[in-house]
């Protein structure tokens, strides 16, 4: 089975890993985890530049923490894991690596905010979860 792991380090997500990783399966899996880093875009002055690349370096190396801690994770389990480190819109990144890898399963954590807070702020695991061609976890 094709899966992919959407992480980003936080408590909700690990969860998620957690629940997958626990969760029984007959075939191997093949596991994408990816962490996905927003950065908006600028066409500024160097000094942005310079800024986006240390935050970029920054954030890749959070995300081979995560890595080595998902790795971990499913030690001893009939896995095959690939680790990505993409930037830009996590949504948008999560469906399109999710439709571009034939992807089976999309598994992400959730914080739980209200509705209120999800209009205002949105919410990555709502728009994973109604746009994906896949079933979403």
């Amino acid at each position: 089975m094709k899966i992919l792991l959407a992480t980003d380090g936080s408590e909700s997500a690990t969860e998620a890993a957690k629940l997958l990783a626990h969760l029984p399966h007959k075939e191997p899996l093949e596991l994408t985890v990816i962490y996905v880093s927003y950065i908006p875009e600028f066409h500024a002055s160097r000094d942005v530049v310079e800024w986006k690349e240390r935050v970029l370096a920054a954030e890749s190396e959070r995300a081979d923490i995560v890595f080595r801690q998902m790795q971990e994770m499913f030690a001893g389990a009939d896995a095959k894991l690939e680790c990505v480190f993409l930037s830009g819109q996590v949504g948008k990144t999560i469906i399109e690596q999710a439709k571009s890898r034939d992807i089976e399963l999309v598994v992400l954590g959730a914080v739980g905010h209200s509705t209120l807070d999800r209009i205002l702020l949105g919410s990555t695991s709502d728009f994973v979860a109604t746009h994906a061609h896949c079933s979403v976890l």
